[in-house]
């Protein structure tokens, strides 16, 4: 409701967009300017959302809806802070997950703990074995999601080389971040 009040038009519009739901990517990046009316004070927040579209999964004008709804949610949310006298902690940047030297261990050693199965219907477990590319896809209250590629092969050694994408969903875990679901 606040997504269609605030954009009206080009909510509408999203759904007739012809998008691909082949491994497509929604990125969304909302600011919220709101006035105190009392005190005539500015405030503006910012949120973003990242969701990926797999043809299995969500259609595209869904996956456009939840993006922006998520990045509408978390700015409200950090502008309602901030109105009430608060300060929002401070939201994670690429330059955050960048600086994480534990980070691509950590995911390489979630994914190979979960004993995947049947992974791209290879009948067969797999495990990762190299991170190439870790990039910022949404980032909430409580958690993080990141869009991961990655090499991976068959537990037996077959298969190696093959490339890959995944999101993976971490928490603040003091100075690093907790892996707590790959998909």
């Amino acid at each position: 409701q606040i997504a269609a009040q605030l954009f009206g038009g080009w909510v509408g519009a999203l759904g007739a967009a012809n998008i691909s739901p082949m491994h497509t990517f929604v990125d969304v990046e909302v600011l919220i300017v709101a006035q105190d009316n009392s005190t005539g004070r500015s405030y503006s927040e910012s949120g973003y959302a990242n969701l990926k579209i797999d043809s299995n999964q969500v259609s595209p004008k869904r996956a456009g809806f939840d993006a922006l709804q998520t990045a509408v949610t978390q700015a409200a949310k950090r502008i309602v802070i901030r109105m009430t006298g608060g300060t929002p902690s401070r939201q994670i940047t690429e330059e955050d997950i960048n600086n994480d030297l534990n980070l691509k261990k950590e995911i390489i050693h979630y994914y190979n703990l979960q004993k995947f199965w049947n992974a791209y219907g290879a009948g067969s477990p797999t495990e990762m074995v190299e991170v190439s590319d870790i990039r910022l896809a949404s980032v909430s209250d409580q958690t993080v999601k990141l869009k991961v590629k990655f090499r991976w092969q068959y537990l037996d050694g077959r298969g190696t080389g093959r490339y890959a994408s995944g999101v993976a969903t971490v928490q603040r875990a003091a100075s690093s971040f907790r892996v707590v679901s790959f998909e």
